[in-house]
């Protein structure tokens, strides 16, 4: 099972993903251990690890939503826009992680289990 979720993307998309993943990730816990000392630090930790894990689920299952509602639609903008544009969208998405992450998961083994049934 693990074997299909992670051998059926590419792993240019998992490198991707993880790195922005982690550059979020060190910002947020920099941040959160300036603001929490203690118990609160340790949870924040726990659960900004999660959505580490689960960032490149996550960000397949936006792509897979922005397909499905935009297409191959075409945005023309300034780079200074798209550039802030895409880092809140890979904000939100980190934050997200969970619930995304796991609806990811779930439509991995869903399209795996089918293309293995065809075979």
């Amino acid at each position: 099972m693990l074997r299909r979720i992670f051998c059926s993307l590419k792993i240019s998309f998992y490198l991707k993903n993880y790195f922005f993943g982690l550059i979020i990730y060190i910002l947020l816990m920099g941040y959160y251990l300036e603001m929490l000392m203690g118990g609160e630090f340790k949870v924040a930790a726990l659960v900004m690890s999660v959505n580490l894990f689960l960032f490149p689920f996550a960000t397949l299952m936006y792509e897979v939503i922005r397909e499905t509602f935009l297409g191959e639609q075409v945005f023309i903008m300034s780079l200074k826009y798209l550039f802030f544009l895409k880092a809140i969208v890979k904000l939100i998405i980190f934050f997200f992680s969970i619930p995304l992450g796991c609806c990811g998961i779930l439509y991995i083994i869903y399209k795996t289990r089918r293309n293995h049934d065809e075979d």
